[in-house]
């Protein structure tokens, strides 16, 4: 008995362990991540319930990205809901992990199929960014941060 009880603790442990590391963790250059941490540090002193997703939009003509950090309520969003819960991607900040989702998710992912004339078409969603949001190179530079 005490056998296979120390076996099924053994193998939880471990199947816990193996799904806790399926994840791609996003480090981005140190002045970005301080800024991250800056604002959603004030936002939970605010609110400590608060939770997050970030939203990462590819490089621009100038070789700089945009990461937009968004509050986010679970279940106000259905299609938002289902892209945070299915991405593998994320932010480990000093307080909590913050889901990534990336701007082609809402490109290219079909959220269902729609008819367009006789043919069935994939629906795609649009995506209006708001929130804090950071731009900044591939080096670290900071160019631009607000709301």
């Amino acid at each position: 008995m005490y056998r296979k009880l120390l076996l099924m603790v053994v193998l939880l442990v471990l199947t816990n362990h193996l799904t806790a590391q399926n994840h791609l963790e996003y480090a981005f250059p140190e002045k970005v991540m301080n800024e991250i941490n800056k604002y959603v540090n004030k936002q939970l002193s605010n609110n400590p319930k608060q939770t997050f997703y970030a939203l990462l939009r590819s490089k621009n003509q100038n070789n700089e990205y945009t990461i937009y950090i968004s509050e986010y309520t679970s279940g106000s969003n259905e299609k938002e809901d289902f892209l945070i819960a299915n991405t593998n991607r994320l932010i480990h900040l000093d307080a909590l992990k913050v889901p990534v989702i990336l701007s082609e998710d809402f490109n290219f992912v079909a959220h269902g199929y729609g008819k367009r004339g006789d043919k069935t078409v994939p629906i795609r969603l649009h995506i209006i960014c708001e929130g804090f949001y950071i731009r900044f190179s591939k080096t670290g530079k900071v160019i631009e941060t607000g709301w």
